[in-house]
This record gives structure tokens, sequence and C-alpha cells, in this order.
């Protein structure tokens, strides 16, 4: 719980900074793009590092209380690309920009990217962990802990309940679960927490969703599940059971 308000807390930390360097680097001709794209590139990869370092500490601790006496694990952190963080920031900026005509929407959309951008590094550090660790069985989508409902793709991912990194999935079942096909959208905090046994279990939130999902989607057929899914999630009785 800690961990995923830690990650939830740098979000909006960059979310504010990034929203306030571009208002000021594009009013009154003071640089423009270039200004704000340095100073932008320098703040998503500190909190790139921050939610590595934040993931790391997080995983060893989980670690050592699920699995005493286990061999040491290294939890490694891949680099940040600034080339990838670029391209997303102004991919995602120009496109809203190109299809609003909204200098505001695209700066909300550019933050959004930067956020994600930033979270990854926590995000990769937890799943290439998993997935290299021998005393790792998997892990699950933790979902945000503010008080607002997640919207309807992170609790599709929560209702996975855990993924088993030696499991596959049936064929007919939509949702994501290989570990390359973890994706957070664009200001995500939600995050991942490894498991470590059998029973272990997972939260709350998880389980009513797992119940959920079978309800809705029983008589939907493969991607007809999302779309379903994502249609009930956003009546009255999916936030009720979602709050």
């Amino acid at each position: 719980m800690a961990h995923r308000g830690q990650q939830a807390n740098l979000a909006n930390q960059l979310a504010n900074l990034l929203a306030a360097r571009w208002r000021y680097a594009f009013s009154d001709s003071r640089g423009g793009a270039d200004e704000y794209m340095a100073a932008a590139m320098r703040a998503i990869a500190l909190q790139y590092k921050a939610s590595a370092a934040l993931s790391r500490t997080f995983y060893r601790t989980s670690r050592s209380l699920a699995t005493p006496g286990a061999p040491r694990f290294d939890v490694e952190i891949p680099p940040f690309s600034e080339e990838s963080a670029r391209i997303s920031q102004v991919a995602t900026a120009l496109k809203t920009l190109s299809d609003t005509g909204d200098l505001d929407k695209a700066m909300r959309a550019g933050v959004a990217a930067g956020v994600r951008t930033a979270l990854a590094g926590g995000r990769r550090g937890i799943l290439g962990s998993v997935e290299r660790d021998s005393v790792a069985l998997g892990y699950f989508w933790q979902t945000r802990q503010d008080g607002k409902a997640p919207c309807h793709w992170c609790a599709m991912l929560a209702s996975r309940g855990v993924v088993y990194k030696r499991e596959s999935w049936p064929e007919t079942d939509p949702r994501p679960h290989g570990f390359l096909k973890v994706s957070a959208h664009d200001s995500c905090a939600c995050h991942l927490a490894p498991v470590w046994t059998r029973d272990q279990g997972v939260e709350q939130f998880n389980r009513d969703m797992q119940t959920a999902w079978q309800i809705v989607t029983k008589d939907a057929f493969g991607e007809e599940k999302l779309r379903v899914w994502r249609a009930w999630y956003s009546t009255r009785d999916a936030q009720q059971v979602a709050s």
C-alpha cells in the first residue's frame, strides 16, 4: 500500500511540474517547445529513477518477508531512454493538438504521457524481476487508492487476479496476460505487486473485478468481451462495485 501511494505521489508531483513548465515555456514567447522539452526530459528522467528506486526497495522487502532464506537477487532497472520519452511526449501532444486545435489539451496529453514514461521505471523493475526471479510466481495489478474508481482498463487488468508467469490463458480470453503485454495508460498511477506463493491472494478490488468479469462478459466472445466490459464499467452499478 505504501509503495503504491509513493508512486502515485511521484506521478502527481511530475504532472504538476510538467504543467507548470509548459505554461511558462509557451507564455510570452519565452522559448516554446525547446525550452519545455529540455526541462521535461530532466524531470521525467529524475522521476523514472525515483520510481525505479521505490520499486527496487519494495521488491526486495516483499521478497525477504515472503521467502526468507532465498538466494540473493539483484533488481535490475532498464535504463531511461530519453529518445523514447521525447517521441512519446511529442507524438501524444501533436496528435491531440491536431485533433482538437487546443493547446491546453495538448499540454495535458503530453503531461500524461510523461507520467506514464516516468512510472515505467518502477513497473519495468518489478515486471523484469518477477520474470527473472526463480522464487517469484507472478504479479497482480494494484489499482489506485485515492478514493476514485480506477478506469475501465485498469479494472480489467485487476480482474485477471494473479498473472502467473508459468501458465498460459485460454485463447478466448482477450485480456492481456503475457509479460510483454502489461500496458499502463497515460497518466496511470496504478502499479504491480509480486506474488510469491499460491495462497498469497490478491486485494479485495481484484476479487470483486474477477467476479464482475465472469458475470458481465459470460455471453460475449473474443474482443467483444472488452467492449462489453467497458460499456458495463461506465454504469452506476459498476462504479458502486469499484468504489
